[in-house]
């Protein structure tokens, strides 16, 4: 089987800095182990299936990109898809302090 086409993530170095100190929040405060899963799942989810995952935001028809919004665990990530270019441009990335993992049901 063929490997699925893959997304390149444009990610500024002012983004990466901002995640770096939210890792170090997550450290911190117990939440290391949900905030990397969030980010592996956000990393593909990107790469691989940008134009499934997430809610549709906006088209951008002068530069074909569609906006899109996904959320994993407690981050979430606003981010364009270029149709032309397999890229992904990434916009803002939101962690939500206040997530709770979901409580177990018996």
């Amino acid at each position: 089987m063929a490997d699925p086409r893959r997304f390149r993530v444009d990610l500024s170095q002012t983004h990466r800095e901002a995640l770096t100190a939210e890792r170090d929040w997550a450290a911190a405060n117990g939440r290391l182990s949900d905030f990397g899963a969030a980010l592996r799942e956000i990393n593909f989810r990107l790469t691989v299936e940008p134009h499934e995952w997430g809610e549709s935001r906006e088209y951008l028809p002068y530069m074909r990109v569609q906006m899109r919004c996904g959320t994993s665990r407690m981050i979430t990530v606003l981010y364009g898809v270029a149709e032309e270019r397999d890229v992904v441009f990434v916009r803002e990335f939101r962690v939500n302090r206040r997530w709770k993992p979901p409580q177990a049901t018996s």
